[in-house]
């Protein structure tokens, strides 16, 4: 209330008439600058640091790095490198890749959180790639066969589709 009566009888105002806007005006921007300036100091990220590797040390390039609960997160590099930005000690790191089972790892004040993905035996059953997703082995009704690439790399043909039906005789 003092801070009130102060910007009302400052020198700014005494001497002249100003009107009633302008007054709450200035008291309101004043507000909203406190109120900002508290909720900057309250809301001070951790930058966190690392890598992330498979289980024999080899770097996972494009292995993904999520805030739990947000939409905000990264990639790692060539290098399995990343670097991320949390909003607080509290904030949980999710770490994926596909064939990889997903870790989850609470920052707690670390800056530098290194991690080593596990092969997802699960995820490593026969699988195949349809024109509009993937589907397992067993769940196909319908002709399969399999090729190797070493059968249709010598091949005089133009496309991929070209060597499958050579293979195949389509």
């Amino acid at each position: 209330m003092n801070f009130i009566y102060s910007i009302l009888t400052s020198r700014m105002l005494s001497k002249r008439v100003v009107p009633l806007y302008v007054v709450l005006s200035m008291l309101m921007s004043f507000a909203g600058e406190t109120t900002h300036a508290a909720s900057r100091a309250d809301a001070v990220e951790i930058t966190v640091k690392g890598n992330v590797k498979d289980e024999t040390g080899a770097p996972i390039p494009g292995a993904n790095v999520l805030i739990k609960g947000t939409t905000n997160g990264t990639v790692t590099d060539s290098n399995g490198n990343y670097v991320i930005a949390v909003p607080s000690n509290e904030s949980i790191l999710i770490f994926s890749f596909i064939g990889y089972v997903t870790q989850e790892i609470q920052v707690n004040g670390l800056t530098a959180i290194n991690v080593n993905l596990l092969q997802d035996a699960k995820l490593l059953e026969d699988v195949v790639v349809v024109g509009y997703g993937t589907q397992e082995k067993k769940d196909v009704t319908g002709a399969i066969s399999t090729v190797k690439g070493s059968a249709i790399e010598n091949l005089p043909v133009s496309s991929a589709q070209l060597s499958l039906q050579a293979v195949l005789r389509v």
